[in-house]
């Protein structure tokens, strides 16, 4: 039986033209250029949703359940619940990824797993690969973190940095049709590669 991807949007969207997180997880670059992280994760679930379609598992964007409004900022604690109340409903097989952009200075994607969590060390290998794959851009590599995300989640769950919002070389990527359509593909080729190994 085939696992249920479960992905969700870090951050908030835009809400009657403001964006729900800000001041924070956004960039404005000298000329005006203003990129708003929240929006972006939103763009690349929804092209991973595209690109997975036909494929032979479900993927389930989780920000419809977080709130009346997927755009709306919902606290870590409860997108986490609902991730595990999502894995209840489908059989306790469900694997997921949360969906970001990186800031901070540096270029490129990486992931994050939670510490001695072999399955979801395996995914974000997985991950790594299809970033390799997919995508031109650098690849900082797979690494650790207690995120909340990733330690209160109860299943193989990943973490996704999709390049640097503050970079402007960067940024134009993430903001263009086909670094989506690069990015999304690097998530679904994880979830293949995943499932062909554990499935």
């Amino acid at each position: 039986m085939k696992p249920t991807i479960l992905i969700e949007a870090g951050h908030g969207g835009l809400i009657d033209g403001k964006y729900t997180t800000a001041p924070a997880k956004m960039h404005t670059f000298d000329d005006g250029f203003t990129f708003y992280e929240g929006v972006f994760n939103r763009k690349l679930c929804k092209k991973i949703l595209e690109l997975a379609s036909g494929k032979p598992y479900d993927v389930v964007y989780c920000n419809t359940f977080y709130s009346d409004d997927e755009n709306h900022d919902a606290p870590l604690s409860v997108r986490s619940k609902v991730i595990n109340r999502l894995n209840k409903v489908y059989g306790g097989n469900c694997i997921g990824a949360s969906v970001h952009g990186n800031a901070g200075g540096g270029y490129g994607g990486e992931v994050f797993h939670y510490p001695n969590s072999t399955k979801s060390e395996a995914l974000a290998g997985c991950f790594s690969g299809g970033w390799s794959d997919s995508t031109k851009r650098k690849n900082r590599g797979v690494k650790t973190a207690n995120f909340h995300m990733l330690r209160e989640t109860a299943i193989p769950m990943i973490l996704t940095e999709n390049c640097f919002f503050d970079n402007r070389s960067d940024a134009e990527y993430m903001n263009s049709p086909l670094g989506i359509e690069e990015m999304a593909k690097a998530h679904v080729k994880a979830f293949d590669l995943y499932i062909e190994k554990f499935y």
